[in-house]
């Protein structure tokens, strides 16, 4: 009976450290997940920021060129007159 009053003991003191531990990482494993979910939600929000914000370099030629454009057409129009 002793024997069993032992192992009882020991299996506590095994068992309440490693339960006690398990608990705490279980605990900081959703404090890290919940830390990496806001920053991936700050990420995407900063994407969209910079999608609306910026300009491409293919766009912003695209922009320039179809100024360049119109200057022209604006241009020969004013040429046109001044010829008349």
């Amino acid at each position: 009976m002793e024997h069993l009053d032992v192992i009882g003991r020991l299996t506590n003191w095994f068992w309440l450290p490693l339960s006690a531990i398990t608990g705490w990482l279980l605990k900081r494993l959703h404090t890290i997940e919940a830390k990496a979910e806001r920053a991936d939600d700050k990420a995407d929000q900063f994407k969209i920021y910079a999608i609306e914000q910026f300009v491409t370099r293919k766009e912003h030629i695209h922009m320039s060129n179809r100024i360049d454009t119109k200057l022209d057409r604006i241009l020969d129009k004013l040429e046109q007159k001044a010829d008349k």
